[in-house]
């Protein structure tokens, strides 16, 4: 949906350019799309991260692993956190807090 967005504004801008190329262009900016939902208590999580990809029938995107989860440092405690791995196994590293990953 958020490619869709990005797709849509650019074409409502006062521009003349081609479909083709516009898409080009996000997808030469664009690789990933991070989904970020905030916790009852403020605490931003990562729901989920998508792969983009431009096809000729418009947006693919993918799922894909490309963050590590990092060891919270010992002054980082969260009594709202809880382990999504243990409540949801099919959702990895979804749900965790956004401090606790780094590129890989």
């Amino acid at each position: 949906d958020a490619l869709r967005r990005l797709e849509a504004m650019a074409l409502m801008a006062d521009v003349d350019m081609p479909l083709e190329v516009m898409r080009d262009q996000i997808r030469s900016a664009v690789d990933l799309v991070v989904h970020v939902e905030r916790s009852a208590s403020g605490l931003r999580r990562v729901r989920s991260i998508y792969r983009s990809e431009s096809g000729n029938e418009g947006w693919v995107v993918r799922d894909g692993v490309v963050l590590a989860r990092q060891p919270p440092g010992p002054d980082q405690t969260d009594p709202d956190q809880t382990d999504p791995d243990q409540t949801d196994p099919g959702r990895g590293d979804a749900g965790r807090p956004v401090s606790e990953f780094s590129n890989v």
